[in-house]
């Protein structure tokens, strides 16, 4: 299955260039989960009074990235560079996931996925005394561009 590409051990970090092109980034720690999101293209009508079989007609048109997120365990210095520098300071960030493959052992890196965008949401799990769970945060990065993978 090495041709495979596989999520275990994959991470995503950010750098301050908004680029979507990044050699050097900062890696997120203790991530639990990463959603890509993904591409979605919009379609416009092209129907007309004569179009063919009486049926409508349309054409791809404009693409959109879906948002990222991710799940990260609670960690004070990263919450604080998380929210107060990259959210609160409204700032246009390239973040980056990387999926390693794991069939080698040195960790070499398989497939990138760039994305240019900013932090539009960060959630704070709903507190209980009778929860075991450990604290989580759930970001969410809308894009503001198209996406590249390497």
């Amino acid at each position: 299955m090495a041709d495979k590409l596989h999520p275990f051990n994959a991470r995503i970090g950010y750098h301050s260039a908004a680029t979507t092109v990044i050699t050097c980034f900062t890696s997120l720690a203790d991530v639990k989960s990463i959603n890509v999101g993904g591409v979605e293209i919009a379609e416009m009508d092209t129907t007309h009074l004569t179009s063919a079989n009486a049926f409508k007609e349309s054409l791809a048109s404009w693409g959109k990235e879906k948002p990222i997120s991710f799940n990260s365990y609670y960690s004070e210095a990263q919450a604080i560079t998380l929210m107060e520098t990259i959210a609160f300071g409204r700032v246009t960030y390239s973040w980056q996931v990387a999926f390693p493959d794991p069939t080698v052992p040195t960790d070499t890196t398989v497939s990138v996925f760039h994305a240019t965008g900013f932090i539009s949401d960060v959630e704070w799990p709903e507190f209980s005394s009778d929860s075991d769970d450990a604290v989580m945060l759930n970001i969410k990065i809308t894009p503001t561009g198209r996406p590249n993978i390497t």
